[in-house]
């Protein structure tokens, strides 16, 4: 009998052990720590291989990510695939992708160098003109609000109702304290919690300021035994600098200076402590997370053993799998079906709305609202954007209200286009560009230079109609002078071979076509005057030749882009196809001399320009341009090539007269590699060649023009640049080579990009 009595008592014992064992829980703390967190994904997946459950998660910074994703119902390889890809690299980097961006919204490109925004009737402010922030917000605001939104509904905005309860921390610098995150939105959470200073924008939670949570706790242990004081904790910290900041190093300076150095630490017999060697990783480098997920792999696997004896609990990858697809049969696709505006006024949030939702009146896809989101950001107007998605349980849809910060009306610009050559000048703009339908939009922009001057005012109103489209008036103004040859900045004594300058006026009326292009009409007229010096044959006392068009003109161009940029790009594509007639009437002055051909004629251009990218760093550029013109041949040699188009293959000839790449009808070919060493720093190579349909030639009596035989001949341009990206624009250096010039080689150095504008003729 009392060994029965013992045995029984043994046995009650081990089933009593056996149940606390059971039901022994266990939170995961992850600190922050920017791309270092990444370890967080790879330590989950060795606690998951190894049985050993995650019941609670607390998380600062990269850490609430993690967390956040993980509490989503994410398994560590999704995340890992998410955070692996360019998408991600995008948001975390404040990039818009190319097949994102809405060309018809994009502002125009201008040879600006500072941009400042100004209050209707006040100067700007200091404070408006330093940025808050290095990474633009708008990509991560809408890619958390698509990705966190479904799983908050789903838990009722409860974050102890997520797959495992979850809490965030964040900073509220007011009030000098630490903020924690147990409900509400939780995309807001998350972004808070990630907001380090300098790098990303801080965000607006009710009338509190919101940064990073490692500024007050980067390691939430406290928030862990406070909310959820579970009987096992397991830490992971990959917070703490490793190394001090270099003197170039800006964000690991701010890392040293605002993050918390307080470490709280897990209580005795409570948890375990897990630390990793990063040291040769820092806030962003986001593109080694396969090899920083390996390390937190590798580390959890090592430490397995060891979190086993102090964790009794087990659950394995299977029920963890099931939990999960129960957690996610919860989660409804996202469909979106009222929409509102807040932060602006209700001219532009009348605007804002109808852009969003573009031609969709029910309720809209996720994918709908990506891209009406990317739509409003393609304008530049937005330093901030923030989707707030509320989920209505009686119609299972989500409403969104869009809180706007949006630049001011009026934005003023100076800049320029420096060079070594002849065609420095100085650029100034004045821009009123309200996001309504009420009032119209205007500009004016003024060059000068040595060699160039030109004057364009632009108006026009944003029409509402179901497609966007604008419909306007532009005025320009512009006097260019042309060398035989590049000129050096200081040999600018020898008069121009010829002198080009117009007044025009044109109506236009765009629209999109698709999402990266733009279908544009316009109607214009234009006074043009073309000055060139006599030929040898003509007395000197004639002086200069001026051939002097009044033209109308009709043009219908397509154009499509998704070049990442437009002076020195890498990725994308650009398209262009044009139809353009001209009618009028051409005089010559003086009279007597022969007679230049009539100007009415018809003329079709077309290119192509594609960036392929073929190892990393490495891409290259293929390029292809065609013109035909129904112009006709002056009488006079000089007067048929001044008035036929010129292909430049370089931005360094666009003030140069170079009759080698002058046809009326022409081919050309380009093939550019180009290697991006750093990322402001690229060398470029390219080649190009010119072939004339019919080569404009000088007729048999030394006076008049022929044409030459069909592709009777080519030439050859290239040139070697190394371009160095500032905040004011690129430096170019420059060597270039021409077949068709009298001095085949040149070289120079510039600064800025060369846009002028726009001419009425090509």
């Amino acid at each position: 009998m009392r060994k029965l009595r013992l045995f029984a008592l043994l046995a009650a014992t081990v089933l009593a052990a056996a149940e606390i064992h059971a039901g022994q829980s266990v939170g995961l703390v992850l600190s922050g720590g920017g791309s270092k967190g990444i370890a967080h994904i790879g330590f989950i997946k060795a606690l998951e291989e190894n049985n050993i459950p995650v019941d609670c998660i607390t998380g600062t910074s990269m850490g609430a990510i993690v967390g956040a994703l993980y509490a989503s119902g994410y398994s560590p390889d999704e995340m890992l695939a998410m955070l692996s890809t360019e998408q991600f690299m995008n948001w975390a980097t404040g990039v818009t992708a190319a097949s994102d961006k809405f060309y018809f919204n994009e502002p125009q490109e201008t040879p600006g160098w500072l941009t400042v925004n100004l209050a209707s009737g006040d100067s700007a402010t200091l404070a408006a003109l330093f940025p808050t922030r290095l990474v633009n917000p708008l990509p991560m605001s809408f890619a958390f609000m698509e990705i966190f939104s479904p799983p908050q509904a789903a838990a009722d905005n409860d974050f102890d109702k997520l797959f495992v309860p979850f809490r965030c921390v964040a900073s509220d610098i007011y009030r000098h304290r630490k903020v924690v995150f147990s409900r509400g939105e939780l995309p807001l959470a998350v972004r808070a919690s990630m907001s380090f200073p300098l790098v990303y924008q801080p965000i607006m939670i009710g009338d509190t300021l919101m940064y990073d949570g490692g500024l007050y706790d980067v390691y939430p242990v406290d928030v862990m035994l406070d909310d959820f004081n579970p009987d096992r904790i397991i830490g992971v910290d990959v917070s703490t600098p490793n190394t001090p900041p270099g003197l170039n190093d800006l964000v690991g300076q701010i890392e040293n200076m605002v993050m918390s150095g307080y470490l709280p630490k897990i209580p005795d017999g409570r948890g375990i402590n897990v630390v990793f060697d990063l040291e040769r990783f820092g806030l962003t480098h986001w593109g080694a997370a396969k090899e920083i997920y390996e390390i937190g792999y590798r580390r959890g696997l090592e430490l397995a053993d060891s979190i086993k004896s102090i964790t009794t609990a087990r659950r394995t990858p299977e029920e963890v799998a099931r939990r999960r697809a129960e957690f996610r049969k919860r989660i409804r696709p996202m469909e979106i079906k009222d929409v509102a505006v807040t932060g602006t006024d209700s001219n532009t949030g009348r605007w804002i709305i109808q852009t969003f939702r573009g031609s969709v009146d029910s309720t809209m896809t996720v994918g709908e609202a990506r891209s009406g989101f990317y739509k409003l950001t393609s304008t530049g107007r937005m330093r901030n954007l923030v989707p707030h998605a509320a989920y209505d349980t009686a119609t299972g849809t989500f409403d969104i209200d869009l809180h706007a910060d949006v630049t001011k009306n009026f934005r003023a610009e100076v800049g320029g286009f420096l060079t070594s050559g002849s065609q420095s000048m100085l650029y100034a703009a004045g821009h009123y560009n309200p996001l309504d339908y009420r009032h119209p939009y205007a500009s004016l922009e003024g060059w000068a230079g040595i060699n160039y001057l030109a004057a364009s005012g632009d108006v026009g109103m944003l029409l509402p109609t179901s497609a966007p489209s604008r419909l306007g008036l532009k005025l320009t103004a512009a006097r260019q002078r042309l060398y035989e040859h590049e000129k050096m900045f200081y040999d600018l004594k020898s008069p121009a071979f010829a002198i080009n300058s117009e007044i025009t006026a044109g109506l236009y009326y765009a629209l999109p076509a698709g999402r990266h292009g733009i279908f544009e009409a316009q109607l214009g007229y234009g006074h043009l005057t073309s000055g060139y010096r006599p030929p040898l044959q003509y007395s000197a006392t004639i002086g200069r030749i001026s051939i002097i068009d009044d033209l109308a003109r009709l043009r219908l161009q397509w154009t499509r882009s998704t070049l990442d940029d437009a002076f020195l790009p890498t990725t994308g594509s650009r398209y262009e196809v044009s139809l353009t007639g001209y009618a009028g009437d051409r005089r010559q002055k003086p009279t007597g001399l022969p007679k230049a051909a009539r100007p009415t004629r018809g003329e079709a251009f077309a290119s192509a320009e594609s960036y392929i990218r073929v190892a990393k760093g490495i891409s290259v550029g293929l390029k292809g341009e065609a013109l035909y013109s129904s112009q006709k041949l002056s009488g006079d040699y000089t007067a048929s090539m001044i008035l036929a188009p010129q292909f430049s293959p370089s931005f360094t000839t666009d003030g140069e007269y170079m009759p080698a790449f002058r046809a009326n009808e022409y081919v050309a070919a380009s093939v550019t590699p180009v290697w991006q060493a750093a990322k402001i720093f690229q060398i470029r190579l390219n080649a190009t060649v010119f072939a004339p349909m019919r080569r404009i030639l000088v007729a048999p009596d030394g006076q008049g023009a022929r044409y030459g035989a069909i592709f009777g001949s080519c030439d050859f341009y290239g040139q070697l640049s190394a371009a160095l990206r500032l905040p004011i624009g690129a430096v170019v250096a420059y060597c270039s080579y021409s077949s068709g010039h009298a001095r085949h080689w040149s070289g120079g150095i510039s600064l800025g990009i060369p846009i002028k504008a726009p001419k009425f003729r090509r």
